[in-house]
This record gives structure tokens, sequence and C-alpha cells, in this order.
């Protein structure tokens, strides 16, 4: 009995110290904000925004970044109120997120006038719209997946005081110079191969050996 229970045990550890590695963080709790140190707090505000809208992405035409305009269809963009001060003509920000070295960071590249849909994709990459590491150098590339949502006001320096609200999107996938894809899309494929969660087999087949030794 001594060494079924053992085994058992073993196949509990193996499960547990077997590492997991999700696809895309659907609900923010793995994703690092790049925009935290210019704005403490940003991350808890931004996990604890309610869902009030949907958002789709397209991106249309063709240049070197993979299209001339985002479409970002949020259902909620005119429905939110204006911003503070003089953002008073803005409702929204624009957040992408990319994965970089296997890490997935968040951060907002524009800001959206009340009802606006459509930016070019020249303002979608670093050199002054990603403005903080290691998103400041990014350039979007064809075939690689990244997640959009919008969200009320949060940007650089705003801070949650000055919202004008606190709610955001869902998060749409879309792969660049592709098109929309669905979380499934990402997976094993989107996970490094020295990465890959151990096979527990061997655990599984001691749980179930009959031998005493």
């Amino acid at each position: 009995m001594f060494f079924r229970n053992s085994k058992i045990i073993l196949l509990l550890l193996a499960l547990v110290s077997a590492p997991s590695y999700a696809g895309f963080p659907n609900d923010l709790d793995d994703v690092v904000f790049i925009e935290e140190g210019q704005n403490p707090g940003l991350t808890n505000f931004v996990r604890g925004m309610a869902v009030t809208g949907t958002l789709s992405v397209t991106i249309a035409g063709a240049n070197p970044f993979g299209g001339t305009n985002v479409i970002l269809d949020n259902s909620a963009r005119n429905a939110w109120p204006p911003g503070p001060g003089i953002l008073f003509c803005c409702n929204a920000v624009a957040w992408l997120v990319v994965k970089v070295d296997g890490i997935w960071y968040a951060g907002t590249w524009e800001f959206l006038r009340i009802g606006q849909t459509t930016k070019s994709t020249v303002a979608m990459r670093g050199q002054g719209h990603l403005k903080f590491p290691p998103l400041n150098a990014f350039l979007p590339k064809n075939g690689e997946i990244y997640g959009y949502f919008n969200s009320c006001i949060t940007r650089n320096g705003i801070t949650p005081r000055d919202n004008n609200c606190r709610e955001r999107t869902t998060i749409a996938l879309h792969q660049f110079g592709v098109g929309p894809v669905g979380f499934d899309a990402i997976g094993a494929g989107d996970t490094p191969a020295e990465e890959s969660t151990p096979s527990i087999s061997p655990v599984i087949d001691l749980l179930f050996d009959n031998s005493d030794d």
C-alpha cells in the first residue's frame, strides 16, 4: 500500500511540476503592461476594467506594414464618455499585445476619438507610439499574431483618477498579413520546442504498475 501511495504522489508531483504554457492570456492576468512605470497602478487598473464592448480587427490595403488602415470596430465606441481636459474629443485608447521572448506585453499606441474606428498601420509600432521597452522598437511582421483591445483613456501619464471610465472591449486576435484568427490559433505551435511540457507517461506507467517494488 505504501508503494502504491508513493506512486500516486509521484504522479501528482509530476502534474504540478510540469510547466504550463498556455496560449494567449485572454483575461490579461499574465500580461506585462509596459506603461506601468509611467503610471503606477496601471496593471491592476486595466485588469479590473469591466468588459462592456466587443472588438473586431481588420487590416485593409498593402504596404510595408501589412496594410494601410487598421479597422478597430469597437461596439462601445460611441457609448463611453469623453476624456478629461484636452482629451474631451477622445474616449478610448488602442492597445496592442505582443509576445516577446515568451512573454506577452501590452501597450497603448493611439488615442481614439469618439466613434473613431480607423488608424494607420504606420502608428502600430514603436518609435513614438509604443513608447516603452521592450515594444519601443516594435515593427509588425507578417505571419505573427497580435492581440488588440480598446479601453477607456489610460495612456502614458494619464492616471486612473483622470480616466473617463473603467471599461474595455474584448480582445481580438489578428495574424498580420493574413487576417483575424481565433484563440485556438495560439497553442503548441506558438510555444518554443524547448519549453514544451514534458511527457508524464512514465509516471502514469508507474501508477498502473502492479509490481511491489
